[in-house]
């Protein structure tokens, strides 16, 4: 585990994002540093740089999924909702539903946890316009060990998923 994680799965996003600067530095031959670098950018607020960020990590690194949600995400949040949702229709058309269902949810509850919920309801309120997230609302709920709202067979967000 590296430190840009440890320091943002104790709620210390700036310090994450911190030691995510200086990984990109020290590694441009891997997707983890951008990776961590955008969603850190995210957690701390700056979406117009998570996005500029992530849109290097797409054209570094563009068959991996895991950044290409990023992209997309951070490309909604930045405000550029058009964009954001050609992303996710295009990301639907070449990947799993639910692989990309799963890492939204994802990126979804991180950003949550750093306390930007409009950027969450806003998020999802999109989403819901987007064939192949129609169950999107789960995502406005932390995810933890809790039922969701409506459904009392889905526990967390695993079980979730193998429904889907």
């Amino acid at each position: 585990m590296n430190l840009t994680r440890i320091m943002a799965e104790s709620g210390d996003f700036k310090q994450a994002n911190h030691f995510a600067r200086k990984a990109v530095h020290l590694s441009t031959d891997c997707i983890e540093p951008f990776y961590n670098l955008a969603l850190s950018e995210l957690q701390i607020g700056k979406a117009d740089k998570a996005a500029e960020t992530a849109n290097r990590m797409a054209k570094e690194f563009p068959e991996n999924s895991d950044g290409l949600v990023l992209r997309a995400v951070a490309v909604f949040c930045a405000g550029n909702i058009v964009e954001g949702s050609e992303l996710f229709k295009t990301l639907l058309k070449n990947y799993s539903k639910k692989v990309i269902f799963s890492q939204t949810l994802s990126l979804i509850v991180s950003i949550r946890n750093a306390g930007f919920d409009n950027w969450v309801t806003k998020l999802v309120g999109e989403l819901k316009n987007i064939e192949g997230f129609s169950n999107i609302q789960i995502m406005a709920t932390p995810l933890s060990k809790h039922q969701f709202p409506g459904n009392s067979k889905f526990q967390n967000a695993k079980d979730v998923m193998d429904q889907r």
